[in-house]
């Protein structure tokens, strides 16, 4: 997992934050293009 780019980049806190507070992570890549993040959270 990368570091958080605290200098105006291309990273952010967005992922690091969902591995962290997800159980399970996965990413699907779209045929038409794209991807889906799926995270399953505990209650």
């Amino acid at each position: 997992m990368r570091t958080p780019d605290l200098n105006g980049g291309t990273e952010g806190f967005g992922w690091p934050m969902v591995t962290r507070l997800a159980h399970a992570t996965a990413v699907t890549r779209r045929a038409s293009g794209g991807k889906t993040v799926s995270a399953l959270l505990t209650r």
